[in-house]
């Protein structure tokens, strides 16, 4: 951990030798942000570092998305940024609508779920997991949330998903209620 808190700058000409420059956040960064230039730094890593084998160069992360909200001198690496909508490949982000408002209040960016569907009818339907591994990228802002079951909004939840998923998802959203299983 130590070989991250060092930036290529504070490090003496002769101990850079043999390192490996890594992207970093330059400030705090909002999931979904496109990142530009002034958005990336860089730490230097170590030889020996486990980090270099997920390291990325500060020029190949450029142009690409945040997938959750970065702090100031985090690596940028595979997981935390990705092309297109911020979704790795083989996921797309969509928004779920949960029915009880006071949900959010347990969720934060980058947490993963699995999303649990209950039948609203009588059909004697056990209820089901329809997302596995859905990852948190943005909560809805304070007026988002309200009114809840009896009003019919919910919390939407700007939610990363399998593609696999995705189609199940959204129809159980239309046919129950949806609850989730911190991981």
């Amino acid at each position: 951990m130590g070989a991250l808190a060092l930036s290529r700058e504070a490090l003496a000409p002769s101990a850079t030798q043999g390192t490996v420059l890594a992207a970093i956040a330059n400030g705090d960064i909002a999931a979904g942000t496109l990142l530009q230039r002034s958005d990336v730094g860089t730490a230097a890593i170590l030889p020996d570092s486990p980090l270099r084998s997920v390291a990325l160069q500060p020029g190949d992360v450029v142009g690409l998305r945040a997938t959750g909200d970065l702090a100031a001198g985090e690596m940028l690496t595979e997981t935390r940024v990705a092309d297109g909508d911020g979704a790795p490949p083989g996921y797309t982000t969509m928004p779920v609508t949960f029915a009880d408002a006071k949900l959010a209040a347990f969720l934060a960016p980058g947490m993963q779920l699995d999303i649990v569907w209950t039948p609203d009818d009588l059909s004697g339907q056990p209820p089901q997991v329809v997302a596995r591994l859905a990852r948190v990228v943005r909560l809805p802002a304070a007026d988002e949330g309200r009114l809840g079951p009896a009003g019919g909004l919910g919390v939407p939840v700007l939610l990363q998903v399998a593609e696999a998923d995705a189609v199940g998802l959204a129809a159980a959203m239309g046919s129950g209620s949806l609850s989730i299983l911190l991981r």
